[in-house]
C-alpha cells in the first residue's frame, strides 16, 4: 500500500532548517516547505497564514529577498491538488488534473511563460513541490482556448 505522501514529514538538514527558522522569524507564518534555486525562493506556508507571509504590502517579501537576494514568492498550502496547483501558479489562471504521477495544467496560451518561468525555473520548483507533497513527478502544459471550462 502506497504511503500518503501529504502526511508525511520532510526531512530537512541543518542548513535547511535554519532558513525555515528564518523565514518563520521574518513572516511569523508557519512554514511548510521551501525550494529554492540561484535565482529563487519558493515558501509553502500554512493554510491561512499567506496574509502573515507576504506583509503588509510586501513587506516581508522584500525583506527576504534584500537579505537572499533572490526572488521569493509564498504558496499557500493545500491537501487538495487542484488548490496546490492554482496557489502554486496564482494569479494564473489553470486547471489541473492529475493522471498517475503527472499533473495536467490547462491554460491560455497568453499566461504559459507565467507558468514556465525563465528558462523554466518556475515550472521545475512547482515538480520540486508537487512530488514532495503528492508524488506527482512530471507537470504537462497544456494550452486551451478557454481552460476553466
Amino acid at each position: 500500500m502506497r504511503k500518503n505522501l501529504r502526511e508525511r514529514v520532510l526531512k530537512l538538514n541543518n542548513e535547511e532548517s535554519k532558513k525555515v527558522l528564518f523565514f518563520q522569524q521574518i513572516t511569523g507564518a508557519a512554514v511548510r516547505d521551501f525550494v529554492e534555486n540561484e535565482e529563487q525562493i519558493a515558501v509553502v506556508v500554512a493554510n491561512g497564514d499567506i496574509g502573515k507571509a507576504v506583509g503588509k504590502n510586501g513587506r516581508n517579501i522584500g525583506s527576504i529577498e534584500r537579505t537572499t537576494r533572490k526572488r521569493v514568492w509564498f504558496i499557500e498550502y493545500s491537501d487538495d491538488l487542484q488548490r496546490f496547483v492554482e496557489n502554486i501558479f496564482f494569479p494564473t489562471k489553470l486547471k489541473a488534473e492529475r493522471k498517475d504521477d503527472e499533473v495536467i495544467i490547462g491554460i491560455e496560451s497568453k499566461n504559459k511563460k507565467f507558468i514556465i518561468g525563465k528558462g523554466g525555473s518556475k515550472i521545475k520548483l512547482a515538480r520540486q513541490l508537487l512530488d514532495r507533497h503528492f508524488g506527482i513527478k512530471n507537470i504537462k502544459v497544456n494550452e486551451m482556448s478557454n481552460p476553466l471550462v
